[in-house]
């Protein structure tokens, strides 16, 4: 997934800015550590955020709580596709059965491009 992100969705040159939730910093410093181990896992995730804007919670958090109480998805997904919502940018998951169990049900309720590495 992450050679995906790096060759295809930021050399996509119509998009200019990424952007991350700290959440999702978060996330990605415990999935390698699991593997890597932590000092390894902050150094891989500190060179990759590089070219990302992390954006601040205080400035997400009401509209990722505005997402939570309609999906049924992490809290870290939702500080994600609050993103979306906010700055109007296309938001990239992993495709998991969260995700096709609501998109089964019909469109998002609100806005949000939402796209999947895996269809890349």
């Amino acid at each position: 997934m992450g050679d995906k992100v790096k060759n295809v969705v930021l050399k996509d040159p119509s998009l200019q800015h990424f952007f991350l939730s700290p959440l999702a910093v978060t996330e990605l410093i415990y999935l390698v550590a699991r593997t890597a181990g932590f000092p390894a896992a902050r150094q891989q995730v500190d060179g990759f955020v590089k070219v990302f804007t992390i954006c601040d919670e205080k400035d997400l958090r009401i509209e990722a709580a505005r997402i939570k109480t309609s999906l049924a998805l992490s809290l870290a997904d939702c500080y994600t596709l609050a993103i979306g919502s906010l700055r109007g940018s296309p938001v990239y998951f992993k495709r998991e059965a969260e995700f096709d169990a609501i998109l089964n049900k019909g469109p998002l309720p609100f806005p949000i491009d939402l796209r999947f590495i895996d269809d890349l």
